[in-house]
């Protein structure tokens, strides 16, 4: 079916463990697969809340995510930053190649940055639909 869009599933969840007053650890996967290709996407990330408790509006997270892309070893390892600030997050990530593609790259990854909004959408009878936080 050369002319034929395939459906992409994806699948994620994630965790917020406390560890201590301000800290959490931020475990989460994520599963994406179309036609015969997939990709699993660990990661793990360390956060820092910046108010005078855990469940402030303001933080800071650093950690690192692994990438699997089906029939490679080991695509890419990808450290990332991110701040929080009241519903939006503000992210800057870097792909480390370390598959077979990291010689036709020449080594080079790539860099990433994301900002993402965390709100709630109107929907029927004014209830709202939380938006998912990654």
């Amino acid at each position: 079916d050369t002319g034929r869009y395939q459906y992409l599933y994806s699948a994620n969840t994630s965790a917020q463990v406390e560890l201590y007053e301000r800290w959490r650890l931020l475990p989460s996967i994520a599963f994406f697969m179309q036609s015969n290709s997939y990709q699993v996407y660990p990661s793990v990330a360390i956060q820092y809340a910046l108010g005078e408790d855990i469940f402030s509006e303001y933080a800071v997270s650093a950690g690192i995510g692994y990438r699997y892309v089906r029939n490679e070893a080991g695509d890419a390892l990808i450290p990332y930053v991110r701040g929080d600030i009241r519903n939006f997050l503000i992210g800057i990530s870097y792909d480390v190649t370390i598959s077979g593609l990291r010689e036709p790259t020449q080594g080079r990854g790539s860099f990433e940055v994301s900002l993402s909004y965390l709100g709630s959408l109107a929907c029927q009878k004014n209830k709202g639909l939380l938006c998912p936080k990654f």
